[in-house]
């Protein structure tokens, strides 16, 4: 392969990285852990009130999503468009965030929502076909597993504090450099010499369809298992981050501990995209639930007597789960879809297995915070994790789990 080809190769793999890494690390520091502190710490929301912002939020999203999905399938085919789009939104991005701090009244926050719904929604449907066209079938699990490590390992490592102010300084140094960067190439006509062709489809085509049948039995019942490990990730983390003595031992804790909570999710990661691109997607599917039956049975067993070490064992294993269906969430709709409906089915799964499960946890979080004991809530997040699993099962046993219908390229 001649060296300029090479070249436009890797800028592919290094735009997706950065587009998907960069777009999660901003969900999940500034949308999912800052605005609920923006309404608690400055608006002055109550529970219930946090609850219908986060849902709100949520089903807008969903919403955007399903739309800006079909849309993009059906008349958004240029790659070039795409990456248009995506500096557009970028810097749409830009001025919200930054404007995030300007909201000092229930009507404000109200229509910063909506205009980050559609961010958010039209950023979903935009990145998974650039990562579905720009990434070959047989190296989708690899690059999964580098963008989800570096996600995790920057964002424990970072030097930001928990706190609105500082994690929407995070979000803007995140969402400027990148935006402004690919601006620039745009600008000086750089951008479309260094765009690669996008692989054909045969190169593209997701393993677990065949060129007439997109699995659509699979992908929903996948969406529903999907949706559920999304569900006890948030609702069993948001409890964590308020076990102050748990927190000040690990997410909050020094560098060095962060910095090994850190390790763990990269190495895991690595691991895990491997794992999904010699096997088949049902093994990290049951090795993520197993993890999570592991991992909330040890943080039903918490006491603040605990040893530090014990913890950070604790800690460590929910590291290692969480990176493992992260992988698999960037990897498996590509996997399952074809360039006429990527848009579409990554819109609605991660739309509704993302972003609708995790705020749908996240009200009913702040609905029950207080009301039940920390051992109490992980035991209902094992049961939650125990139904998934009985699911997975069932749907197996029905043949709603379709296995490797090609080889990987």
């Amino acid at each position: 392969m001649a060296p300029y080809t090479q070249l436009k190769k890797y800028f592919g793999f290094f735009l997706v990285i950065s587009l998907l890494g960069g777009g999660y690390l901003y969900n999940i520091k500034f949308i999912q852990l800052g605005i609920p502190l923006l309404g608690q710490n400055i608006l002055k929301l109550s529970k219930n009130e946090l609850g219908i912002v986060m849902s709100s939020m949520a089903i807008l999203t969903s919403i955007v999503s399903l739309l800006s999905g079909k849309i993009v399938d059906n008349h958004l085919s240029s790659l070039k468009i795409k990456v248009d789009i995506v500096i557009m939104i970028g810097l749409f991005q830009i001025v919200i965030t930054f404007g995030s701090k300007y909201i000092l009244s229930r009507v404000a926050i109200f229509f910063w929502i909506i205009a980050s719904s559609f961010a958010t929604g039209v950023g979903i449907t935009i990145t998974f076909p650039l990562f579905y066209e720009l990434i070959p079938t047989g190296s989708r699990g690899i690059i999964s597993g580098i963008t989800t490590g570096l996600v995790y390992l920057i964002a424990n490592i970072s030097p930001y504090s928990r706190r609105f102010v500082d994690l929407r300084k995070e979000s803007l140094h995140i969402l400027v450099p990148g935006t402004l960067f690919l601006s620039f190439l745009k600008i000086v006509k750089l951008l479309p010499k260094l765009l690669p062709k996008p692989a054909n489809e045969d190169a593209t085509q997701g393993r677990y369809i065949s060129k007439d049948d997109t699995n659509p039995k699979t992908i929903r019942s996948i969406m529903i298992i999907m949706g559920m490990i999304f569900f006890i990730d948030s609702f069993s983390f948001l409890r964590i981050l308020e076990e102050e003595s748990l927190i000040k031992q690990t997410w909050n804790s020094n560098l060095v501990d962060r910095t090994i909570l850190g390790t763990v999710h990269f190495i895991v990661a690595l691991f895990a995209g491997y794992l999904y691109q010699r096997f088949n997607y049902t093994i990290p599917l049951y090795s993520t639930l197993f993890m999570f039956l592991i991992s909330t049975f040890l943080f039903s067993q918490y006491t603040e007597a605990l040893s530090h070490s014990l913890v950070m064992l604790m800690s460590c294993s929910y590291c290692a789960t969480v990176s493992n269906y992260t992988v698999l969430n960037f990897a498996i709709w590509s996997d399952f879809s074809n360039s006429k409906n990527i848009a579409w089915n990554s819109g609605r799964c991660i739309a509704i297995a993302g972003w609708l499960s995790s705020f749908i946890s996240t009200s009913l979080e702040f609905n029950i915070s207080g009301k039940i004991s920390f051992k109490t809530h992980f035991f209902v997040s094992l049961v939650i994790t125990l139904v998934a699993i009985f699911l997975l099962l069932l749907f197996q046993i029905k043949g709603l789990c379709a296995y490797q219908t090609k080889k990987n390229k």
